[in-house]
């Protein structure tokens, strides 16, 4: 019974392993995608009407009102651009900290399934290691739907970039919609928040006990060769003495074998005396 439930325990930690490693490889993929803003720009300083695709870390422009065509250029940002704007930066902040949040939850489950599977049962130690990751998973996926939720808020106010002038992309367009990274990321949060969810409810059983203590089982094997009919007797007829139901000790049980043999002997003496007299 004991091993079935470290079994089913395990299987359910390690689903729950697949499904925050899928998360966390939508999360990192859409971080990198430049299709979190989709800028369409009809009057702009570029040499033909166009799009533009603003990311976290990156914005891409192309020549014609679709992503299937080749992009002109991509800038990448850095720490010191000062025209990004500051909804950008938590954005990103926000998504660099839920990946790495999922990365440690992943190890601290990987730590919890080698005890298990090492057969290493130390209970606490096990369901804190599965406790902790499944923390981390639910943080993580809301890490992430704040950063959705801010670039729809920047979406739907119609906010502008004050870009520089070399990237020939006007400071607000004339429409601008959510790109294809957003359902993305939208699914790697669901994921995440899932798996943590469901760590959560497949914990370790409070009650297992895979290996019996050693004092347990001497104390079994010793009582069931001394006196394996113990358990019955719970009051001697012979000398009054209660004896336990679990017998764990030998002096109880040779207490009640001596008051037997006393009680039989002391009958004998008496009657010889009676024969004496």
């Amino acid at each position: 019974m004991a091993m079935n439930t470290l079994v089913h325990s395990a299987n359910c930690q390690v689903v729950g392993f697949i499904v925050t490693t899928t998360g966390w490889i939508f999360s990192m993929t859409c971080m990198g995608l430049a299709e979190w803003r989709v800028w369409y720009m009809e009057n702009s300083s570029a040499p033909s009407p166009g799009l533009a695709c603003v990311g976290m870390w990156k914005v891409c422009t192309y020549q014609s009102n679709s992503l299937q065509s080749r992009a002109i250029a991509c800038h990448r940002y850095t720490y010191s651009d000062t025209y990004v704007p500051i909804s950008i930066r938590i954005a990103q902040h926000l998504l660099l900290a839920a990946n790495l949040l999922a990365l440690l939850g992943k190890v601290l489950t990987v730590m919890g399934l080698q005890k298990l599977c090492l057969a290493h049962l130390q209970k606490k130690n096990t369901c804190h290691l599965f406790f902790a990751s499944s923390v981390l998973s639910i943080i993580a996926g809301t890490f992430i739907f704040m950063a959705v939720i801010w670039n729809y808020h920047s979406v739907m106010n119609e906010e502008g970039i004050c870009f520089p002038p070399s990237f020939h992309i006007p400071f607000r367009p004339n429409k601008q919609e959510m790109g294809s990274a957003v359902p993305m990321a939208v699914l790697a949060a669901i994921l995440m928040l899932l798996s943590g969810l469901f760590t959560l409810s497949y914990q370790l059983a409070p009650n297992s006990q895979v290996y019996p203590q050693i004092s347990e089982m001497r104390n079994s094997q010793f009582q069931s060769f001394v006196n394996p009919q113990c358990h019955v007797y719970r009051e001697s007829k012979w000398t009054g003495h209660k004896c336990s139901d679990t017998a764990g000790e030998a002096a109880t049980m040779a207490g009640c074998a001596l008051g037997k043999l006393g009680k039989e002997f002391l009958a004998l003496f008496k009657g010889s005396l009676r024969m004496t007299v």
